[in-house]
């Protein structure tokens, strides 16, 4: 029985020094990628603003994206998942005047309130009453 010797280039058990390098940079640029694309969460808190009570049921979307949310019952929103930049942000409740506002993120750590008037609250200011 003859033996032959094997000519593989790896040796068995042991990582090529290429195949190493290789995972190192796919490892490196997989990091670099998805850090230069940092991800926020919005916390909102809606709110009448006469009463301050929570308002169940409002909605807040980030204008030309898909992202919105619905508040709880205690009239808390949370948008997730946001890149950096400004938004335009959209809060609205059955009875309530809209609200847009300007949000930059990264923001500051927190819950942003906001505070919508009710249409008979928005009526009665313009009648002068």
């Amino acid at each position: 029985m003859s033996r032959t010797k094997r000519t593989d280039p790896i040796p068995t058990g042991r990582v090529s020094r290429m195949k190493l390098l290789r995972a190192i940079l796919l490892g490196a640029s997989l990091w670099f990628i998805t850090s230069g694309y940092a991800q926020h969460s919005l916390h909102l808190l809606a709110l009448d603003s006469a009463t301050a009570e929570p308002l169940f049921g409002a909605s807040a979307v980030l204008l030309s994206t898909s992202l919105s949310g619905g508040a709880d019952m205690d009239g808390r929103i949370t948008l997730q998942n946001i890149p950096d930049g400004s938004y335009t942000l959209r809060v609205v409740s059955v009875g309530y005047m809209p609200l847009e506002m300007t949000v930059t993120l990264p923001a500051s750590d927190g819950t942003l309130t906001v505070r919508l008037s009710s249409f008979t609250d928005e009526l009665l200011r313009s009648l002068g009453m």
